[in-house]
């Protein structure tokens, strides 16, 4: 994943990285205002040398002694004589918990710091352990120090609180939040396989969304009712009117209907802007393209069932291989203005017929003869078909299932379209259950079926 797919990730799923800053960062500073507060207060001690000068070793003696008196405060006996002056706590090492010692370097000063609940309270303690400390180094402690310890500054009541720190514990979660609701987001979206709404699907994609039909659940042979047909038809309207619409498209003009896999709509969607676009007067001819398993060449309502599936009936396999003319192979249809050039006989191999060049040659060669191409394609995830289809027209649709279609698959779709630098005109959104500008669940696809599209026998156009 490159840094603009992260970048892009994160905006799309934005709303997850600000709820985890917002909550985690308000938590934060909730829980740190909340929490007992504490105070620290400092007394200082002053050590003087027994054998105190003005030369270097003087000095040097009187570093060692501070050090000296830095470890006698420390132990135990002292902290045990300090918490028989205190009410609390009674434990030495409860106490010394509570408590630190800090030489200053190249000075005779000792810090003697205290924690408290409250500023007076640490004040206190500072005080009284510093007190304590001097009245016992004054005898068997100046002696085996070789020196003396008096306060030099008794501890004060502190202004603020050491600890919590609010503001500083917010700001810290504020970039840990943020590394997290990061991860959280490109994970959640590793995670969808749904496309989302059509913002989210135009956003992923980078492409406009230019139609959205409804489900269409017909059965092998059979028409839509006129019920659920005329919403399908007034979809497909509004499709063609976008598709008009969009720049740098010419007229006439050949289009890839394609989709990331099988049973995502395509043959539906190009028979049924052939058909509208058919009512228009403009001449329409649909190019069957996926040889790999024809689906047009199967749909003759007089074909004999009983014919051998593998022998050739002419088709744009045996257009591109030379063996049939393109008088040979269109037929008419019983829409108005709309022909066809069925695949023909099943390819194994269909790439080594496909080549850019051929096909260019081919539809300019149907153009000159209708108004529009429109050519279905097989899915992008099937071979290299789709993707040399999309060389040679002057546009592309992607069309995408609302109930199938996970958005991985539709974003690796729209990536392997966009290698061939052609033209990408948008992506059509299938199956779709819209009320209120949402989608639901679905009915199962297994019965969706492509609007008939029968053939008016055998007859060749004029």
């Amino acid at each position: 994943m490159s840094l603009a797919d992260v970048l892009g990730t994160l905006w799309r799923r934005r709303w997850i990285v600000v709820v985890v800053v917002v909550v985690a960062t308000a938590a934060t500073y909730a829980v740190s205002q909340a929490l007992p507060k504490v105070y620290s207060a400092k007394a200082i001690l002053s050590a003087t040398s027994s054998s105190e000068g003005a030369s270097s070793s003087a000095t040097t003696s009187t570093d060692g002694l501070v050090k000296t008196f830095a470890s006698l405060i420390q132990t135990r006996n002292i902290a045990t004589l300090v918490t028989q002056q205190i009410d609390s706590p009674k434990d030495p090492d409860e106490l010394l918990d509570k408590m630190s010692f800090d030489p200053v370097p190249d000075t005779r000063l000792l810090l003697v710091s205290a924690e408290g609940s409250t500023p007076s309270a640490a004040a206190d303690l500072a005080n009284i352990y510093a007190m304590t400390f001097v009245s016992a180094s004054h005898g068997a402690l100046d002696a085996a120090a070789s020196g003396s310890v008096n306060i030099a500054e008794p501890a004060a009541l502190p202004d603020s609180a050491v600890r919590p720190k609010p503001v500083l514990y917010a700001g810290v979660m504020l970039v840990l939040s943020f590394l997290l609701g990061s991860g959280l987001a490109l994970l959640r979206d590793r995670m969808d396989a749904r496309l989302g709404r059509e913002e989210e699907v135009s956003e992923a994609l980078d492409l406009p969304v230019l139609g959205r039909l409804p489900i269409a659940p017909v059965g092998r042979g059979k028409s839509l009712p006129r019920e659920r047909e005329e919403p399908l038809l007034d979809a497909l309207r509004l499709l063609w009117t976008n598709l008009r619409l969009t720049p740098k498209l010419r007229a006439p003009a050949s289009i890839l209907i394609t989709s990331p896999a099988p049973g995502d709509g395509k043959s539906t969607c190009a028979m049924g802007l052939a058909r509208v676009v058919g009512e228009q007067g403009v001449r329409v001819t649909i190019v069957e393209a996926d040889l790999r398993r024809p689906a047009f060449s199967h749909r003759d309502e007089d074909e004999d069932e009983d014919e051998d599936e593998d022998e050739d009936r002419g088709g744009l396999a045996s257009l591109l291989a030379g063996r049939a003319s393109f008088e040979d192979v269109v037929k008419r249809t019983q829409r108005e203005n709309v022909f066809l050039v069925p695949g023909g006989k099943p390819e194994a191999n269909p790439a080594r017929l496909l080549r850019p060049v051929r096909l260019r040659a081919l539809f300019a060669e149907i153009l000159a003869w209708s108004d529009l191409v429109i050519v279905d394609g097989p899915p992008v995830s099937i071979g290299p078909d789709a993707t040399l289809l999309a060389q040679a027209v002057d546009t592309t649709l992607i069309v995408l299932s609302s109930r199938r279609t996970g958005r991985s698959a539709a974003v690796a779709a729209a990536k392997q379209l966009r290698r061939t630098r052609r033209p990408i005109a948008g992506a059509i959104l299938n199956e779709v259950r819209d009320t209120g500008g949402a989608y639901y669940d679905y009915r199962s696809a297994r019965r969706s079926r492509s609007l008939p599209l029968a053939l008016a026998g055998d007859e060749t156009p004029d």
